[in-house]
């Protein structure tokens, strides 16, 4: 899987149409980008702005797409309504998503609009190779709650689901929980590749922010790594070991671990470390710095889709990292003997050391006004050339994306003077 392009507006923070589009024209793509379907797109995307510009609700659209067109159905409870923030001053108003998206041969589109939390319409589309043009795999619009659906090309889906009437949640999502995937990838391989794509997106945000769990992230790691895939064990372990960690190797142990009020028996990384003379002790993941702890984290969404392929959508990727890790991670994905699969990763962040490493159209700006959030790609800033340091002008504010502070003009005896008044 890799994301096109992002279309959303009156989601959080922002109230207007907002587009991040990660494609990038065949003159302007270089070894960071990837044809996929005959568009060129970015490997490694960084959105930059300041705290409470926007950023993560940018990266909240996606997470909120991922959920409603591949797992709604499962959530949803039938008298609840779709769990979404609009803008605050435009409650009353609709909500649209539009993602474009590619999996092996095939470029998806899918669209939907929200109003007051229950679905008005969505459609499901992808381009005909022989065309080049979009075909719709189905339409529906649901008006006075009923629901209407058009399948123009009857073979590419299930016939039996024109009855589905719920407004709380996704067709795509209903036909995916009720039918085995076995039967759709043999029967309706177009329609089941464009959903099944979203398996391959890996986040640690959700509709409703960012996973910050870290305790539950790595039980789910060490769970992972013994029952999934060996080979993302030995990946993480490479990886840290040139990290320079102190790291030896990783191996999963099991542990009484308390758990509420129980003990309970758990499989946890443990990793060993060895001194200049051979001498060697382990020590429980949860034993390790915190900083070890997130970096572990962070590998632990990246790796998977540098080895299998898909999307990584990470904010503040350089929060959990040191800010000179993050031109190894971009090293990593533009490696090809460790980005076997073209892997493609979206972080939002702050450090220059990122924006070092990209190009123009790999950068998007976050700003804030009047209430209102905008994002924007540096290649569209007009007057920046290519060879400006877009991390210096970043800096000096030149184009947008940092904060306005002025801690001169705070004084503590004013605000006493302020409270004493209105007492």
């Amino acid at each position: 899987m890799h994301i096109h392009k992002v279309i959303f507006s009156n989601f959080y923070s922002f109230a207007d149409e907002a587009e991040i589009d990660f494609t990038s024209s065949e003159k302007k793509a270089s070894n960071l980008s990837d044809d996929c379907c005959g568009q060129y797109v970015n490997r490694i995307n960084g959105i930059f702005g300041a705290n409470g510009s926007g950023k993560t609700s940018a990266l909240k659209a996606i997470a909120f797409i991922d959920f409603f067109v591949h797992s709604s159905f499962k959530a949803a409870n039938e008298d609840e309504d779709i769990a979404m923030s609009t803008h605050e001053l435009h409650k009353n108003e609709p909500s649209s998503f539009t993602i474009e998206y590619s999996e092996d041969e095939y470029l998806y589109k899918y669209d939907f609009t929200i109003h007051k939390g229950r679905l008005l319409n969505e459609s499901y589309k992808y381009i005909n190779p022989k065309t080049n043009k979009f075909n719709t795999i189905y339409k529906r619009t649901i008006e006075d709650g009923l629901s209407k659906m058009t399948c123009p090309s009857p073979s590419l889906m299930p016939q039996n689901y024109n009855i589905f009437n719920l407004d709380n949640s996704s067709l795509s999502s209903f036909i995916f929980e009720a039918e085995k995937n076995e039967i759709l990838e043999k029967d309706f391989p177009i329609f089941f590749k464009g959903i099944d794509a979203f398996r391959k997106l890996q986040t640690n945000v959700s509709e409703a922010g960012k996973k910050e769990n870290l305790r539950t992230s790595l039980f789910g790691i060490s769970r992972a790594a013994k029952e999934e895939n060996s080979i993302i064990l030995k990946l993480l372990e490479k990886v840290l070991k040139n990290i320079d960690l102190g790291i030896e190797s990783l191996e999963i142990q099991s542990l009484i671990v308390l758990d509420g009020n129980k003990q309970k028996r758990r499989d946890l990384i443990f990793a060993e470390h060895k001194d200049a003379e051979g001498n060697s002790f382990t020590l429980p993941i949860f034993e390790e710095s915190t900083g070890t702890q997130k970096i572990l984290s962070a590998l632990w969404h990246l790796i998977p889709v540098l080895v299998a392929g898909g999307t990584a959508v990470y904010d503040e990727l350089d929060s959990d990292l040191h800010p000179y890790l993050m031109p190894f991670i971009v090293d990593l994905f533009m490696n090809p003997d460790f980005n076997i699969a073209k892997g493609q990763l979206i972080f939002s962040g702050h450090t220059i050391e990122a924006l070092k490493e990209l190009n123009k159209s790999q950068i998007f700006f976050v700003e804030k006004s009047n209430l209102r959030s905008d994002i924007y790609r540096a290649d569209e800033i007009e007057g920046l050339r290519a060879d400006h340091s877009i991390s210096n002008k970043y800096l000096k504010g030149a184009l947008g994306g940092v904060p306005e502070i002025d801690a001169s003009s705070i004084s503590i005896y004013e605000i006493i003077d302020e409270i004493t008044t209105e007492e």
